[in-house]
């Protein structure tokens, strides 16, 4: 069964030995701020994941400017999401690449986002999108972005979640 349309890009990895993660304080501190240093703390944690190694070796990597990934509200800083453009463009088979379930419209409110490992094939990879969890540094999303790449799998590992609110949105 091919869960492609809902699914996005999750790691169980532990965080990178040189970057230090601390989860937000409170939302009436500073924690919505994506700091300086927070964002070279992403984007190392980005750099350092084993799974983008694996995908963009014997590729120069460009890295754009890391965006905040707040909660929903954006009540909380959850951590940052990067680019990463990849010269030259790659293919990977088979690759093994954390991913994200989102509920979908219907779902109830606070129904969590499911973290876990999607099987993907894609050509023609010039970006990566890499979406990283500020507490831990954990990759929880990766998956290709940008223009003329082709992904010919995207199958979820596991089984598929039950409940009705990650159903795939009509039209895909």
């Amino acid at each position: 069964m091919d869960n492609s349309a809902s699914i996005s890009v999750s790691s169980k990895l532990s965080p990178p030995k040189e970057a230090s993660f601390r989860p937000a304080k409170s939302p009436a501190s500073s924690t919505l701020v994506l700091t300086k240093g927070r964002a070279r703390k992403i984007r190392a944690a980005a750099l350092r994941n084993r799974f983008v190694r694996q995908v963009s070796a014997g590729s120069q990597i460009r890295v754009s400017k890391v965006i905040p990934w707040v909660s929903e509200g954006g009540r909380e800083l959850l951590g940052g999401v990067i680019h990463l453009y990849l010269s030259p463009s790659v293919e990977f088979d088979n690759q093994k690449l954390p991913a994200t379930i989102s509920p979908n419209q219907k779902a109830p409110p606070g129904t969590p986002t499911l973290y876990r490992y999607i099987r993907m094939s894609a050509a023609n990879v010039g970006e990566l999108e890499v979406q990283i969890k500020l507490a831990n540094g954990r990759a929880v999303r990766i998956e290709p972005a940008g223009e003329g790449y082709k992904v010919t799998k995207a199958e979820l590992i596991g089984p598929p979640p039950k409940s009705s609110a990650y159903a795939p949105e009509p039209g895909y």
